[in-house]
């Protein structure tokens, strides 16, 4: 007659089953169905154990974002707080606006360091670069050697927005974004301008332009830095 194993909440080390040549019988495969029935229910009893258990960090644990908990079952959402970057624009990108002379890109061992040489009192460069979508320029920083103290050394920035529908003259919108000026001294000198009204940049519509002019003869302007806020993460 059928009977119902009474499973126990324990786990059994060893499950024995017959030979070949055993007799077979009710009594030949009770001993490891009892072994892994008192394995499933310990195992069962493990897992509803499991919700309850209270999770003790190891160390102190740090999320730079904004962490949360939304719908229905609860997932855990995750947003990063946006990350300073800083970079050097190329030397070579820079296109020189010429004005009452030139500027040339000096070569190894023509000058240190390499850079652009003014050629003329108040001849520019300009800087042409873009940003990831969504990202702000808060700070542009120009290196500048060579030329004669006292004289001025400026930069202005730009964001240059291209409206897209619009082919017709004036469909380009440029938005200042301001302008330091400081007087050359010292063997160099770091120009820092601060965005004073930063602006989101579109990725489809946003291109950035950097005018760097320096009011003296054979000074160099050696690296161009940027600083910008970048959202991140992106798939575009």
């Amino acid at each position: 007659m059928a009977t119902d194993l009474v499973e126990a909440d324990e786990w059994t080390a060893t499950v024995t089953v017959p030979e070949d040549g055993d007799d077979y019988d009710a009594a030949s495969v009770e001993v490891p169905f009892q072994s892994l029935a008192n394995r499933t229910v310990r195992l069962n009893s493990r897992i509803d154990q499991v919700p309850d258990e209270a999770h003790t960090w190891a160390e102190a644990q740090t999320f730079e974002g904004v962490l949360g908990m939304a719908g229905a079952d609860n997932e855990i959402s995750y947003q990063p707080f946006p990350r300073t970057r800083t970079i050097i624009l190329p030397p070579t990108s820079a296109c020189p606006r010429m004005d009452d002379g030139g500027i040339k890109l000096t070569g190894a061992g023509v000058t240190s360091p390499f850079g652009w040489v003014w050629m003329a009192a108040g001849n520019e460069l300009i800087y042409s670069f873009r940003l990831p979508h969504a990202a702000i320029l808060q700070r542009v920083r120009v290196g500048v050697t060579g030329g004669s103290d006292g004289t001025d050394v400026s930069v202005h920035c730009y964001q240059v927005e291209s409206i897209v529908d619009s082919i017709a003259a004036g469909s380009t919108v440029l938005h200042d974004l301001g302008s330091t000026t400081k007087p050359r001294s010292g063997a160099w000198q770091l120009v820092t301008h601060t965005v004073p009204a930063p602006i989101t940049t579109n990725g489809a519509w946003h291109t950035y332009a950097i005018d760097v002019t320096l009011q003296t003869v054979a000074g160099v302007c050696a690296w161009v830095e940027i600083q910008f806020l970048d959202p991140g993460p992106r798939n575009f």
